[in-house]
């Protein structure tokens, strides 16, 4: 008695279909510019019985190569658990809440993630600079407005450490 084995192959998420998609683009960019079996069969001096059969063993042949290259990339987003990542990261964007122009995420950026980095902290760094700017202007009014207290009770000492100075003289 035979047993099939079947494998259980999730729904691919949108990451994967754009994935395939984009493997399926660049498979049949290439494939375009291999030229098609007539293009292959010109590189023979043979009879034209001949020719035919070269350009159906290649155009069998390059079925069967775009059936592998499909079932390769299908078996190693597989293997290397990629698949599974993708569904992780579609599932925690589906978490997302809509951005005003309906999608869950910003467009990707162009600037380096050092670069990001970089400049997030330097806005950070602007913007404690400016609290810290705001606090010393506050000491400094505090300051000015205590001086002034600070030389009336002055004189006023002086004026005591005088009386008291005449009493003792």
């Amino acid at each position: 008695e035979r047993v099939a084995l079947v494998m259980v192959v999730p729904a691919p998420t949108v990451r994967v279909k754009r994935l395939h998609e984009l493997v399926d683009r660049a498979l049949e960019t290439t494939l375009t510019s291999l030229g098609g079996s007539k293009e292959f069969t010109r590189c023979f001096t043979v009879g034209a019985a001949e020719r035919d059969y070269l350009a159906s063993v290649y155009d069998e042949a390059i079925v069967k190569l775009r059936e592998n290259v499909k079932v390769e990339v299908r078996k190693t987003l597989t293997d290397t658990g990629a698949a599974e990542d993708l569904a992780r990261l579609d599932a925690l964007l589906e978490q997302q809440p809509k951005l005003q122009d309906g999608k869950r995420c910003l467009a990707p950026s162009q600037i380096a993630p050092r670069e990001a980095a970089a400049g997030a902290a330097r806005q950070q760094r602007a913007v404690h600079k400016r609290k810290l700017q705001a606090m010393l202007a506050e000491l400094e009014n505090d300051n000015s407005a205590l001086l002034g207290k600070v030389k009336v009770q002055r004189g006023e000492c002086d004026a005591v450490i005088a009386r008291v100075g005449a009493l003792y003289a």
